[in-house]
């Protein structure tokens, strides 16, 4: 038998497992219909789905243990640059549209890579924004401003 090399991860593990079920159970007599019309138990259950996947491989890795040779620590940097990106997109969104708050998440999230490059980092940025503008507002017909207020 496999011994147990990481409590923590199991006792996470079945945390998530309960969470699930709990949201599976209190769930069940909402409506779930598709994921082009999504009833009221569509995201709940989904989510329940996700935390149970990622419950199942914590268990797993409780048992085999860590696979990488060490964990970096990420640094203030990092972590400035994700959540700030991610709030710029939040603020930017209304006044500079969903174009312009693409580019500008995608620049300011590229800040927390040791190898931030512009030009790479504006390409990523304009073909997220194309897609995205593709996806969300011509077909999910989505209310949201293309370049914003600003333009």
């Amino acid at each position: 038998m496999t011994k147990l090399k990481d409590p923590k991860d199991l006792l996470l593990a079945a945390i998530f497992a309960a969470f699930a079920a709990v949201t599976f159970i209190e769930g069940r007599e909402l409506e779930m219909a598709t994921a082009r019309a999504m009833g009221p138990g569509y995201f709940p259950k989904m989510l329940a789905l996700i935390l149970l996947l990622i419950a199942c491989a914590l268990a797993i890795r409780s048992f085999f243990g860590n696979l990488a040779e060490s964990k970096p620590k990420p640094s203030i940097r990092v972590i400035a640059s994700i959540i700030g990106a991610a709030l710029l997109f939040g603020i930017l969104i209304r006044p500079a549209g969903l174009v312009i708050s693409i580019i500008v998440s995608v620049i300011v999230s590229g800040f927390a890579s040791d190898g931030f490059q512009w030009k790479s980092s504006l390409l990523t940025g304009a073909v997220l924004a194309a897609g995205s503008s593709i996806i969300f507002i011509y077909l999910l017909g989505q209310p949201i401003p293309l370049f914003g207020e600003f333009f």
